[in-house]
């Protein structure tokens, strides 16, 4: 970060809590200097991050209290407002939070943000983890704004905290750059991941950056739900290998370590 910062994102205080907010690192010597945010309101719940630095400004996202996880999932937990729902837009030259956007019961516990791949970008992405949604944030007239525009299906599970497996979207590589002859552009392609089913699906994005599944659809590479093999004594876990267009199935390989 700028000024020869670390900065790393807090999920919890001393006593469990949420603590919210931003250390920072000396670069050089990594020592604690303090807090990154200078003032002003400070989120309950912090997880993920990412700056634009020609548009001034940062996102953050929310988790949950470590006192809520730690010990296990609990549902009510989510009720009691333990766990994250928010996006944060910050000023990143005045370390200032400027904008809170309440993504609502569509939008519980959003992980993972990304910035389109274009350092003059306005928009990203954000996968609300616990809805099986995915959220497109930008800016317009000043103001932030969120849009859902994916929807996860949800699937029966016998077993299973609740009594159908939802699947948190992480938009793990969104917006990446095509290199064209002679020009760098942004690509159409979302790729998003979901954690528990889990899939690897495929999105375009249209005019708006609205992303539509991919032709090439979408693939299960293992987990928790019916369709991965799921069991109470057993897992079978596929590995998928995305080459071209297609995807195809390997067998997971063991690393084998040597030395000290």
């Amino acid at each position: 970060m700028p000024g020869d910062n670390v900065v790393i994102s807090m999920l919890g205080d001393a006593q469990g809590g949420g603590a919210g907010g931003f250390a920072v690192l000396d670069a050089k010597t990594f020592e604690l200097k303090g807090r990154w945010e200078d003032g002003g309101e400070r989120p309950p719940l912090n997880y993920d991050f990412w700056y634009q630095p020609r548009k001034n400004v940062v996102v953050s996202s929310e988790f949950g209290e470590p006192n809520a996880y730690e010990p296990g999932f609990d549902l009510d937990d989510v009720g009691a407002g333990r766990y994250g729902r928010r996006l944060h837009f910050w000023n990143l030259e005045d370390r200032k939070l400027e904008q809170t956007v309440d993504l609502g019961d569509n939008g519980l516990i959003p992980l993972e943000v990304r910035w389109l791949h274009d350092p003059d970008a306005e928009q990203g992405f954000v996968g609300a983890a616990l809805s099986s949604t995915m959220w497109h944030f930008h800016r317009g007239n000043g103001s932030w704004k969120a849009d859902q525009v994916i929807a996860v299906e949800s699937i029966p599970l016998e077993g299973w905290p609740v009594d159908r497996i939802k699947d948190g979207s992480d938009p793990r590589s969104s917006a990446l750059l095509d290199e064209g002859p002679g020009n760098v552009r942004p690509s159409q392609h979302l790729h998003a991941i979901d954690q528990v089913h889990p899939r690897l699906r495929i999105h375009v994005t249209g005019e708006g950056n609205w992303p539509t599944l991919h032709e090439t659809g979408e693939d299960s590479i293992g987990g928790s739900s019916p369709r991965c093999g799921y069991s109470d004594t057993a897992h079978r876990q596929d590995i998928g290998v995305v080459r071209g267009s297609g995807i195809e199935r390997r067998e997971p390989t063991i690393p084998v370590v040597q030395g000290d």
